[in-house]
């Protein structure tokens, strides 16, 4: 069906790129648009129906006019081909989602753009507002009030951004260096994709002009180059590759964290440079003890049984006759293990777990224990909070985030060492500071979902019993 789905995609593009063309020549001459009909530029012979099919037309027809057999300009065919590339990859790349139809629209604007640019130096205004309100009413509809209106203040920010490069190039140059449709252009760039990589995209378009704009100049220095289709190629890019923060940090979570477990920690250096470590395991223990009675002010314990499993049947490598290695010969018998805990907490909650290189069964328990037992700490967190005695005058190491305190409540059963994730600094009363301890540190790389992201590897869906699988 994605094939199916991406074939649909192309006609459809073919069908609205010979649509495009339309619109960009018309628009800029105060054409319209409907009426009358697509006819030759050079005999106005008025296209029947069979002359109007996308790329095909052109292909039969010789690309020449079936009247006046004058030569038609390759450029029809090629928006054509262009905007059935451009949706139809848009589609394999996002599927029928929000993300589709935000593509689908800078794709259009694109190549109406790069129609009316480069014949006429011109990105119509009616265009240009046409799709910021188009994509206003999308991102209202798909992000909300709050999002909408933080769409139209990146708008307004790069629009006031390229016109004061606008103004520093005519001064520079001493003559028109930008046309004001690409100032105008930008407002739509700034809804789209906002501030951060709207300001980035007049970089890339740059950098993508570069080989043709020197190529042009070193050919004829009076020659000028259209710029309102690099920054909207720019623009598709940094949406269809889908670069963004989050995306940079999701790779890195995912390469890294997601294989080899861990966490990442930002350092400060002596000349202000900030570095983002990595830690295999935060194993730092501080001088300064928490202790009942004396520097510890609260503990919470929270329970999140949302991701919860308290029985979990492994199942290890397929042998020759197509059963896989389990448990039972080293487990009383039982090809599952449970825990007592999770039982009292949360109830019979099952879960298959699957080790395809383990042959041993013996192998296979202690990773489905280590499995379960983690499981059940990261469901259930003690948090606490402390004072830091070194601010109260008291000869001992400051308490840091990312390092763990050795924590003693004896009325709680607690001695274990915790983990500092959070501090609220009192400007005014130093002392009365609270830092906060844990067992788990979401704060740096939320172990929890890194934990999910190794098992689906490992995982099957849950199921009552393990009996059935094979």
């Amino acid at each position: 069906m994605r094939i199916l789905f991406t074939v649909f995609m192309w006609i459809m593009g073919s069908v609205f790129g010979s649509f495009f063309n339309v619109v960009g020549y018309r628009i800029p001459k105060n054409l319209s648009i409907v009426s009358p009909g697509s006819f030759c530029p050079k005999c106005n012979h008025q296209l029947k129906w069979y002359e109007l099919i996308p790329i095909v037309s052109y292909i039969v027809q010789g690309g020449k006019c079936r009247s006046c057999h004058e030569r038609i300009s390759v450029i029809y065919p090629m928006i054509e081909i262009t905007t059935a590339i451009l949706f139809s990859t848009s589609y394999f790349v996002f599927g029928f989602s929000y993300e589709l139809i935000i593509a689908l629209i800078v794709a259009s604007f694109l190549v109406i753009v790069i129609v009316s640019d480069i014949n006429y130096l011109i990105i119509p205004d009616e265009v240009t507002f046409f799709f910021c309100i188009l994509m206003f009413v999308v991102k209202l509809a798909g992000e909300g009030i709050k999002g909408s209106i933080e769409a139209l203040l990146s708008g307004l920010f790069l629009f006031l951004l390229m016109y004061v490069i606008m103004l520093l190039g005519n001064i520079i140059f001493k003559k028109e260096s930008l046309g004001g449709g690409d100032v105008k252009l930008m407002f739509f760039v700034g809804i789209t994709i906002g501030p951060i990589l709207g300001a980035f995209s007049i970089f890339l378009s740059s950098l993508i002009a570069l080989p043709l704009s020197l190529i042009v100049y070193l050919k004829n220095k009076d020659n000028v180059i259209p710029f309102g289709p690099f920054i909207l190629i720019a623009t598709f890019a940094l949406i269809l590759f889908r670069i963004d923060y989050n995306s940079v940090l999701s790779e890195i979570t995912d390469k890294i964290i997601g294989i080899l477990g861990g966490y990442f920690q930002i350092r400060a250096a002596e000349d202000g440079t900030r570095y983002l470590d990595y830690h295999n395991s935060l194993d730092t223990v501080g001088d300064q003890k928490i202790v009942f009675g004396e520097n510890l002010i609260d503990i919470d314990e929270y329970i999140d049984a949302s991701q919860v499993y308290t029985i979990v049947a492994p199942f290890g490598k397929k042998g020759d006759d197509g059963k896989r290695v389990d448990i039972t010969s080293v487990n009383n018998g039982q090809n599952y293990i449970s825990s007592s805990t999770g039982l009292d907490l949360f109830g019979h909650i099952t879960k298959i777990a699957i080790w395809e290189d383990v042959e041993d069964p013996a192998t296979l328990l202690s990773n489905a224990t280590a499995l379960l037992d983690e499981v059940i700490q990261m469901a259930t967190t003690i948090e606490l909070s402390a004072v830091d005695l070194e601010l109260l005058g008291v000869d001992v190491e400051s308490i840091q985030i990312g390092k763990f305190y050795r924590v003693q409540s004896p009325p709680h059963g607690i001695d274990s060492d915790f983990l500092c994730s959070k501090v609220v600094l009192n400007l005014v009363e130093p002392g009365q500071s609270i830092y906060t301890f844990g067992l788990v540190f979401s704060a740096l790389t939320d172990q929890q979902v890194s934990a999910l992201k190794k098992s689906d590897n490992a995982y099957k869906t849950s199921v009552s019993t393990a009996d059935s699988y094979n």
